[in-house]
């Protein structure tokens, strides 16, 4: 449970910053 509990937030951080620079990308090519 210790292992789920500190991977969730992980994942979740990973997912964030993923999208952000998704994100980041995109604008730099509509710009």
């Amino acid at each position: 449970n210790e292992l789920d509990v500190s991977a969730l937030p992980r994942g979740i951080y990973l997912l964030e910053v993923k999208t952000e620079d998704l994100v980041g990308m995109r604008k730099i090519v509509v710009q």
